[in-house]
Order: structure tokens, then C-alpha cells, then sequence
């Protein structure tokens, strides 16, 4: 009997066409050019809006053209008080300090502001105000502006002040980017500024001048001189005490300086003319050292610098211990002395019994030294 086999059916499932998956997203920074030309077009659109502000609300302009905005100005009520010390801040605020012959301190004030018509500008006037706050024996003097983050078209608002002192106030002022003027005042003084000129015209007392990167100008003052910028120019005359001036980058001018000269500089030249009974301390990295006048005796005075040269003119010294040298430059003494010591690079000679000690070194720069 025989017994047919047949094989087991097998189920075939035919497959249909492959479906590609979809493509991955980038994630490598050089594939997402499109992402960071959005975020650029946005911080430049941010930038051009910040700038169109800037222009119109403190220069008033468009590419330097004026857009004919309409000026304001009002005139406050005088204010009269007393006090022995005096402080004022502002911000784009122009100050003026003279003097007084009276006992009382008086304030005027005057602000300033623009817009596109009349009552624009005059709402402008209206975002700024002067406060006046007695303190026991000192008056706070402060102007401020209201609304500092507002949107408003025109010049930013300030004001101008003239304060009057009587002899012997102290005072003190400080602004951003406005100017500051002492005439006459006679009494301690500091002006400090961070881009505005300061200027101080006759007057007396210790003088104090705080600026980064705006002119000092001292003429015919009487008293101690303290003086520190970072980028000015600095000239000073008069009468001055007890000098003091530290400079990062400008030009130091000094006449009529007497007594203790601590002058201090990174880059600019240091002219010194009419100088008596002065004792130096004179230090220059990058920059000419000119002198005129005479040492304090029995003084010991230095002059240093590192790239620059050095020229000093004595009147008529007979008490005189001078020591000269350089590393790269030139020496030469013009001074008559008994007892000298000349090296190529190194100079020491004594006049008198040398008891004035002038002491000049400069790493690569020449050194001069001549009586008159």
C-alpha cells in the first residue's frame, strides 16, 4: 500500500516597492546657513534701529542733515540758600561755578529741549527737573532726568547751571558728558567730567580735576593742583602748590608750579617752564621731558622716562649733585662743575656741596642739562 506525500504549501508574500525613509535634518552648523541669516538680518535690523534712535534723539539728525526740530528753553526761579559744602551731579548738563559777594549761594538754571512741533518740545522741557535738597551744613544740587527710557524725538533734554559761591565754600561737581567752568571761586574745588572740557580761571584753594578723556584747562590759580585723566590734554598756569597730575595718553603744560611736582605719564609730552624751589618726581614711558626753573634745596629730585628725551635748564644753581644716565642715548652737561665723572653712557658731577640732588635716567633717549 503506498502512501502519497506531497509537500506543505508555502505562503509566498511578494513585497512591494521600497519606501525611502525621509532625509534626516542637519544638524552640522555649516547646514544651517538659513537659521543664521535670519539671526544676522535681525541683530543688524536691532543695530540700524539703535543708531536711528541715537541720531535723532541726540544729534537731531539724519546722516548729519537736521530734521528742523522745533528748541525749547525755560528759565527756572532762582534759588538762593547757605551752606559750607556744595555737591552737583548731572548728566549732558553744562555747569558754571564763580563767585559770590555775598554769604548766600544762588542756583539759576535754564533747561533746554527739542521736537518735532512746539508742544512736543515743551513736553520734552517738562523731562527734566533741578532738585535742591539741604543736608545739614551741605546742599545737594542734582539734576534729573525723567523717563530716561522713553522713546522721544529731538535733542536729549539738559540744562546749564550758574551757581554763585561765597568765599570759603567747598564745592564739588560731577557730570557725564557736559562741560564744567570755574571762574573766581575761592574755595576748595573738584570738577569731575568723563568727556566734557573742564576749565578753572582764577581761582584759589585746593583744585581737584577728575577727567577721562576730555581737556584740562587751569589758568591763574592759586593753591594745590591734583589732576587725573586718561586720555586729554592738560594745561595749567598760576601760582601752583603741591602739584600732582597722573596722565595715561596727552599733553602736560605746566607754568609757575612750586614746591612738591609728582607729574605721571604712559604717552605724551611733559613741558615744565618757570618752575621755583620745585622737587621732582617726573615719570615718562613714551614721550618728551622739558624743564625750566629751579630746585628746591637740599631736595632730591628724579626724572625717568623710557622712550624719550629729556631736556632741563637750572637757573643759576651753585649747590648741585647731578647724576646722569641713559641706555641708548646721548648726554650732555652744559653746567660748569668742579668735580665731574663723564662715561659714553653715564654722567655724575658735583657743584657746590652738592646737597641738590637731580637724578635723570631714560632708557633710549637723550639727556640734556643747561644753566641760564
Amino acid at each position: 500500500m503506498s502512501q502519497n506525500t506531497e509537500p506543505h504549501a508555502q505562503t509566498q508574500v511578494e513585497a512591494g516597492p521600497e519606501v525611502p525613509s525621509p532625509p534626516s535634518l542637519p544638524t552640522e552648523p555649516y547646514d544651517r546657513r538659513g537659521e543664521q541669516a535670519r539671526r544676522w538680518g535681525a541683530l543688524l535690523v536691532l543695530i540700524g534701529v539703535i543708531w536711528l534712535v541715537f541720531e535723532l534723539t541726540v544729534r537731531s539728525s539724519i546722516f548729519g542733515i537736521g530734521v528742523g526740530l522745533v528748541e525749547r528753553s525755560e528759565q527756572l526761579p532762582t534759588r538762593r540758600f547757605s551752606a559750607e559744602r556744595v555737591l552737583i551731579s548731572g548728566v549732558n548738563d553744562d555747569v558754571e561755578l564763580v563767585a559770590s559777594d555775598g554769604t548766600m549761594i544762588s542756583v539759576e538754571a535754564t533747561r533746554y529741549a527739542s521736537g518735532w512741533n512746539g508742544g512736543a518740545a515743551n513736553s520734552a522741557l517738562k523731562r527734566i527737573e533741578l532738585v535742591t535738597e539741604q543736608r545739614g551744613n551741605t546742599l545737594v544740587i542734582e539734576v534729573q532726568p525723567q523717563n530716561r527710557l522713553g522713546f522721544a524725538i529731538g535733542r536729549v533734554p539738559s540744562m546749564t547751571l550758574r551757581i554763585a559761591l561765597p568765599a570759603g565754600v567747598a564745592s564739588e561737581a560731577s557730570v557725564v558728558s557736559g562741560e564744567l567752568r570755574a571762574a573766581q571761586v575761592r574755595g576748595d574745588l573738584v570738577l569731575r567730567s568723563v568727556s566734557g572740557a573742564i576749565t578753572a580761571e582764577g581761582t584759589s584753594g585746593t583744585l581737584q580735576v577728575h577727567s577721562t578723556s576730555g581737556d584740562v584747562r587751569v589758568r591763574d590759580h592759586r593753591g594745590d593742583l591734583a589732576v587725573e585723566t586718561t586720555s586729554g590734554d592738560i594745561s595749567a598756569r598760576g601760582a601752583l602748590n603741591a602739584t600732582r597730575i597722573n596722565s595715561v595718553s596727552g599733553k602736560i603744560d605746566l607754568e609757575g608750579a612750586s614746591g612738591v611736582l609728582a607729574l605721571r605719564t604712559i604717552s605724551g609730552d611733559l613741558e615744565v617752564r618757570a618752575a621755583t624751589d620745585a622737587s621732582l618726581a617726573i615719570e615718562s614711558t613714551s614721550g618728551d621731558v622739558e624743564l625750566d626753573g629751579t630746585l628746591t634745596r637740599g631736595s632730591t629730585s628724579r626724572i625717568s622716562t623710557i622712550s624719550g628725551d629729556v631736556r632741563v635748564r637750572l637757573a643759576s644753581p651753585d649747590d648741585l649733585r647731578l647724576e646722569l644716565s641713559t641706555t641708548s642715548g646721548e648726554l650732555r652737561n652744559e653746567l660748569a662743575m668742579p668735580t665731574e665723572t663723564q662715561e659714553r653712557r653715564q654722567f655724575s658731577g658735583t657743584l657746590g656741596a652738592g646737597e641738590t640732588r637731580l637724578i635723570i635716567d631714560t632708557t633710549s633717549g637723550d639727556i640734556e642739562v643747561t644753566g641760564r
